[in-house]
């Protein structure tokens, strides 16, 4: 009754407006559907004589959701298991509501139709590759709308919506909408309640900006050709970013991934405060760190075009309590550590509030996005040095 009430509640139906459906709501691990549930002795909840089994392999002619956004790190040994062995798409630190996507293809029928909302990470991130390849073999992608940082509805992660239909010829070109929040004032705004609608209901290519509850927000809308199955990341322009692009390649000697080992974000500590805002000389030789956790930082005013600029006695310092081993980033031992111990320990209650540290089976004194220390040495002519830049 309280999934109908809620269904009803986001409808805006009453329940005279409604037919009955309580037998065809069950509640379980959907994740399952794919192989028999009793592998995993997982109890589901049935209204009425409503079986599990009528999930049968392509038996629904559409599917729209909200999957969940949990990491595969949150969830427990025994369903992590099951989700690698029984998903293709399960590789890397993957979320679980990509899984999602790949357990639509299993339920839907032939030109059945998908609509989800899910993070827009899976347009690039390395985990979500075979996601990627696996969506233009099975599906064809008809719309996009990437809502970006926007906040225009609760979401734990940066939302997009896609819609699909289930098969293996593929659109040439996907409607793809991009939104993003301006910090300009706009006289010639679009005043809307339903920005969505409106993207809907426009006319392709659209590009206007959009006011709505007093935030101004940058809307376009065009067709764009649906990415190669080779394609590392998904990238969407519209024809005046493509000339732009074309025009940049013609006219290049090379790219920075021609010239680069490796572009990727910087150090993500999450707790700046104490790995890096006070780690300024001075402060370090007073606390007597032990140097090899205490590396150079760039950041962005270090870095100009053709030059970079760092004074040891002006920037900033990174306490860096990581180590490499064995080709993997491993936190440091403490214990060996006994000055940066007693300094860390002395802000643990700041750095055990990161709960999704502890939640990823995480040290509590780890930076959150810590690279890796090979990827930040730098080589001059005469020296050699490691220096980290904050993403």
């Amino acid at each position: 009754m309280e999934t109908r009430k809620h269904l009803l509640e986001k409808a805006s139906l009453s329940e005279s407006e409604v037919p009955q459906i309580t037998s065809n709501i069950i509640s379980g691990d959907a994740l399952a559907l794919k192989s028999p549930p009793l592998q995993l002795d997982l109890e589901y909840h049935a209204n009425n004589d409503t079986k599990v089994s009528q999930f049968a392999k392509h038996s629904f002619h559409c599917i729209v959701g909200n999957p969940p956004y949990i990491r595969i790190q949150n969830t427990s040994a025994e369903k992590r298991d099951y989700y690698t062995s029984a998903y293709l798409t399960a590789s890397g630190r993957f979320d679980i509501s990509t899984l999602f996507i790949e357990l639509a293809e299993h339920l839907l029928k032939d030109q059945g139709r998908l609509g989800f909302i899910v993070s827009n990470k899976i347009l690039s991130t390395s985990s979500a590759k075979r996601l990627r390849s696996f969506l233009i073999s099975n599906f064809a992608i008809e719309e996009i709308v990437d809502l970006s940082d926007t906040k225009l509805f609760d979401a734990a992660v940066l939302p997009m919506i896609h819609i699909t239909t289930h098969t293996q010829k593929n659109n040439n070109n996907i409607a793809y909408s991009s939104i993003t929040e301006s910090n300009n004032h706009i006289e010639n705004a679009i005043h809307t309640d339903d920005i969505l609608g409106l993207i809907t209901e426009s006319h392709i290519p659209f590009e206007a900006n959009i006011e709505i509850t007093q935030r101004i927000f940058q809307v376009q809308r065009f067709y764009t050709n649906t990415p190669s199955a080779r394609a590392n990341v998904w990238t969407f322009h519209n024809e005046r970013e493509n000339r732009l692009l074309s025009m940049l390649r013609r006219n290049s000697a090379c790219t920075l991934g021609e010239i680069s080992e490796k572009i990727s974000v910087g150090l993500k500590t999450t707790a700046d405060q104490i790995f890096i805002k006070p780690m300024t000389q001075n402060f370090i030789k007073q606390k007597g760190f032990e140097p090899d956790v205490i590396f150079p930082l760039f950041e962005s005013h270090n870095i100009g075009r053709w030059r970079y600029s760092w004074n040891a006695r002006r920037d900033l310092y990174v306490l860096y309590p990581h180590a490499e081993q064995g080709g993997k980033v491993v936190p440091i031992n403490l214990e060996a550590y006994p000055r940066v111990k007693k300094y860390l320990e002395a802000n643990k209650t700041l750095l055990e509030a990161r709960t999704y540290l502890a939640k990823s089976d995480r040290r509590w004194y780890e930076i959150w996005v810590h690279q890796s220390p090979s990827d930040f040495r730098l080589f001059f002519p005469k020296n050699k040095f490691r220096i980290f830049v904050l993403g």
